[in-house]
């Protein structure tokens, strides 16, 4: 019985600490906002690789539905929309961070980092603009290959 009541005192600790935390809407917002501003507060170098953990999950889940999309969309071109987006990609990776440098210098680290967060703020709508119009759009100029 000793360890059924160590069990049920952690699990009530661990539903205390979950309790507490912010709602699961508010979390992404919390971690991302981290990695902006402890760059530009000279914090522990680990703080803002923590910060980045969100990014990675968000990146994920930005890249998978682009390919399924394009796959389910245009089937017998698929392997040609895989290396187009895969070309578009590797463009950004090679020509964004040239910007970078002014934007930091001129902006700093926090602000320079918020800005690409506003960015991405500004872009959320956009799946869901393709989902509402994207039979649409595909109707009226239809892939003529």
């Amino acid at each position: 019985m000793p360890l059924l009541r160590l069990l049920h005192s952690h699990f009530l600790l661990l539903v205390s600490f979950v309790n507490s935390l912010p709602t699961q809407k508010e979390m992404p917002l919390i971690l991302s906002s981290r990695y902006g501003w402890c760059t530009d507060k000279k914090t522990h170098w680990i703080v803002p690789i923590i910060g980045l953990i969100p990014f990675g999950f968000g990146s994920m889940g930005v890249f998978m539905p682009i390919q399924t999309y394009l796959v389910d969309t245009y089937p017998q071109y698929a392997a040609s929309g895989m290396a187009a987006l895969s070309c578009v990609r590797m463009l950004f990776g090679a020509l964004l961070p040239l910007a970078g440098p002014s934007m930091y210098r001129s902006l700093g680290l926090g602000w320079g980092n918020s800005l690409l967060g506003f960015i991405g703020v500004a872009m959320i709508p956009v799946p869901a603009l393709v989902f509402k119009y994207g039979g649409r759009v595909r109707k009226r100029w239809p892939l003529k290959l």
